[in-house]
């Protein structure tokens, strides 16, 4: 495991510059709702699998509806994104505030278990496990 990995908050907010100075200097990003503006930079990001961690549930409550939220769209397109908590005792109301997200998820955006699982193995593959342990 790598001691330190730079995986910042990119596209919440703000200009989508630091979407591709997290994508210059990055292993992966919190968020990237604002990539769904930027289809050059959204390619790149598809191109090298960079991972995307997204919270809608935060993200509902401070930027954008979760029905506006990019993460379905994103999945569709074969971006690795997943599902991420974010400030989990402000936006969550139980204790297992990921399977909380997980949950919403697959009602409100009707996702298949093929889709469950694939959120799940990109979480994975985003983790910062040296390829031997991620990949068994």
């Amino acid at each position: 495991m790598n001691t330190f990995s730079l995986r910042p908050h990119c596209g919440e907010a703000g200009h989508v510059s630091h979407l591709l100075t997290g994508f210059l200097l990055s292993e992966s990003i919190a968020h990237g709702i604002l990539l769904r503006k930027v289809p050059v930079l959204q390619y790149l990001f598809y191109l090298t699998q960079m991972g995307i961690a997204m919270s809608p549930l935060s993200n509902n409550s401070l930027f954008i509806s979760y029905q506006r939220n990019p993460l379905p769209e994103y999945l569709q397109k074969g971006l690795n994104v997943s599902l991420s908590t974010d400030d989990p005792l402000q936006f969550h109301y139980t204790k297992e505030a990921l399977m909380e997200e997980y949950s919403i998820a697959a009602q409100v955006w009707k996702l298949s278990s093929c889709d469950m699982c694939e959120l799940a193995r990109n979480s994975v593959l985003q983790s910062g496990f040296e390829d031997k342990v991620r990949l068994s």
